[in-house]
């Protein structure tokens, strides 16, 4: 009876884990503040927190040779962007991937709040016009398939010129939320598809 008593005990507390929801917040103004939380646990993906730097001896500089592409270096030249273009790279970004590889993973989010406002600004009129037209070409699509991909409770989009000023404004605020078992249910049908993938 005790050993039943036990295994139903670590029973739930493994379903509990797993329905739990894994928080993304994200915040862009000059630059992306990414942050994940699951349970009692926050974790700031970017920036990176700071470590000390160590001290390292100086050795003579050595000839490089050429490397294989990074496919993780396209991700940090999306998260590392800033201001306007870093803004609607990362929106594009994001869009591709809800209408591509990460589809079932979206379809699985539940984005609770999605703010957007871009207050369009140039030197003089006819640059904040042109400005103002390649942001709304950029992102009102690619904020419509976010939306459309995952469930989406409340977004807001406002893109809107201002000639009276000469600095553009921007502020994009997100927070979305995903069940852990979603999570590592998806990374294991994509783990075993390309496992049958090499073996082909």
């Amino acid at each position: 009876m005790t050993v039943i008593i036990v295994l139903g005990m670590i029973l739930a507390v493994i379903t509990l884990l797993l329905i739990s929801f894994v928080h993304v917040e994200i915040v862009f103004t000059d630059q992306l503040l990414l942050t994940i939380r699951y349970l009692f646990i926050n974790y700031r993906v970017f920036p990176p927190q700071e470590q000390k730097k160590k001290r390292q001896k100086t050795t003579p500089p050595e000839k490089k040779e050429k490397e294989p592409e990074d496919k993780s270096g396209k991700l940090k030249e999306l998260l590392k962007g800033r201001g306007l273009s870093g803004l609607l790279s990362l929106l594009g970004g994001l869009s591709r991937l809800a209408a591509s590889s990460a589809k079932k993973l979206f379809s699985h989010l539940i984005i609770g709040r999605f703010f957007l406002s871009v207050r369009v600004a140039g030197e003089d009129a006819a640059e904040t016009a042109v400005t103002y037209g390649r942001v709304c070409a950029a992102a009102y699509p690619a904020v419509s398939i976010l939306v459309q991909a995952a469930r989406c409770k409340r977004y807001e989009a406002h893109i809107f010129p201002d000639f009276n000023e000469k600095k553009t404004e921007i502020c994009l605020q997100s927070r979305a939320r995903i069940r852990l078992v979603f999570l590592m249910w998806i990374g294991l049908s994509t783990l075993i598809q390309g496992v049958k993938i090499l073996k082909t």
